[in-house]
């Protein structure tokens, strides 16, 4: 399309070049025409007054047949260019007809192909549900055979125990002996039957559930899958990041604590597996662990040096460590890796906060929600920003939706504190302080 536009702009300049030229060229014939007949007349009149010969005005009257004959070429040329002028707008023309027949059948094409492509995503979609549907039996099947084969285990052992408590020691131990080899081979028969495959659903469960970010139901998933198994390191990793993602009124602490011993087993179970270094550096953080907190991102980045979470932890600890060119230089990483990354556009306006430079933490700020519009964190730095640039209703207007976001968030209340009190409405700020106070009393009380 650029190409044609450009053509058509070039042919267009050189037509108006065509009829400018013979425009002037037009003009300067009829000028000399013109000089030469007011030559012709003054020749005339002069020879009348001076009564001269008839030779010198049979040679003027040759003179206007030349003209006349010069007018006459000129006017000869101009009509041929004039044709031609005109055969080079019909070409430009046709060409331009031709070229739009043709977008239009491109177009025609490229939608029959996105017709095409919406039909196979339906007989895909289709086809996606029949299988969901096909594997939620297949997932319920198997776990009534748990359930079962948990039965079979659960009642040997009772009638292990109860054989142990016999007064006849030898008969017992005898028993005892061969209800051990029973429950061993109903083992076996557990594992021929699909064990591992039981194990496996659980731990797909548990994945999907962390993906729609169902905390309780991938503790509850994990749970089971640890009781069939407890030397899965994934295992022991999910069920950590699910404590640290609980919200909860209060255990807040306790919660992380569970969620680093989770953590800690999953790194003793596999020492490469980067993630739980992530997810345990995290909880360190809300901890306000932040050495710890590091060092687990620097073994996490060791392990996987294209891990955007390590460096998004690391930078923000080391915000909070006051060490706020390295945390950029952290931040920026992450974001190189995941310009998608929101958390680390929020972490940098912070770091930027921290270092007085408030229209670069207003930009991320602001990027951070473009990202993702609905985290208060985003809308209090960027209205802590506009606070000290003395912007004090763009302010206010961001730490509203910062509150709206997340009511109990305390720091939104005591920056708008500061804000209305800066444009004197002082009641609204006493409210925002108490409220800021409250909710930090409640925290500490439910820590």
């Amino acid at each position: 399309m650029k190409k044609l536009f450009l053509n058509v702009a070039i042919a267009i300049a050189f037509i108006c070049f065509i009829y400018a030229f013979f425009f002037a060229y037009q003009n300067d014939v009829e000028r000399r025409f013109y000089k030469s007949q007011l030559a012709i007349s003054d020749s005339i009149n002069s020879q009348a007054m001076l009564n001269l010969n008839n030779e010198v005005i049979r040679s003027l009257g040759q003179k206007v047949i030349d003209i006349q004959y010069y007018v006459d070429a000129g006017q000869k040329n101009l009509d041929m260019w004039l044709k031609l002028l005109a055969f080079i707008l019909s070409l430009l023309i046709g060409y331009s007809i031709f070229n739009g027949f043709r977008m239009k059948e491109r177009a025609k094409e490229e939608l029959a192909d996105i017709r095409r492509i919406k039909e196979e995503i339906k007989t895909s979609a289709g086809f996606a549900e029949t299988r969901l549907e096909v594997v939620k039996r297949q997932i319920e099947q198997i776990e009534e055979a748990a359930i079962k084969a948990k039965g079979i285990e659960k009642e040997l052992r009772q009638k292990l125990e109860d054989f142990s408590n016999k007064e006849d020691l030898a008969l017992t131990a005898t028993q005892k002996k061969s209800l051990e080899e029973t429950i061993e081979k109903a083992k076996e028969e557990l594992q021929k039957s699909g064990i591992d495959a039981i194990k496996n659903l659980y731990l797909a469960k548990a994945f999907q559930a962390q993906n729609e970010n169902h905390f309780e139901d991938l503790i509850r998933l994990t749970n089971t899958y640890i009781d069939l198994d407890d030397s899965n390191y994934v295992a022991f990793s999910l069920r950590g990041y699910a404590y640290t993602k609980l919200d909860v009124k209060q255990g807040k602490n306790d919660l992380f604590l569970k969620a680093i011993k989770d953590l800690t087993e999953s790194i003793r179970l596999n020492p490469s597996y980067y993630v739980a270094f992530v997810n345990r550096s995290y909880a360190y953080i809300e901890l306000k662990k932040y050495n710890e907190a590091i060092a687990d991102a620097d073994e996490a980045i060791r392990l996987n040096p294209n891990s955007y979470l390590s460096f998004t932890n690391r930078g923000y600890a080391k915000v909070e460590l006051k060490k706020l060119p390295e945390a950029i230089a952290d931040l920026n990483e992450a974001i190189r890796l995941n310009p998608s990354h929101y958390l680390a556009f929020v972490n940098k306006s912070y770091a930027y906060i921290e270092l007085k430079k408030y229209n670069e933490a207003i930009a991320d700020a602001t990027v951070a929600i473009r990202l993702n519009p609905t985290y208060y964190k985003s809308y209090n730095n960027r209205g802590y920003g506009y606070f000290e640039l003395k912007k004090y209703p763009e302010a206010i207007a961001d730490l509203d939706e910062a509150i709206r976001l997340n009511p109990k968030y305390i720091k939104a209340h005591y920056n708008r504190s500061r804000a209305y009190e800066k444009i004197g409405k002082l009641t609204e700020a006493k409210q925002d302080k108490d409220e800021a106070l409250r909710l930090s009393a409640e925290e500490l009380k439910n820590a």
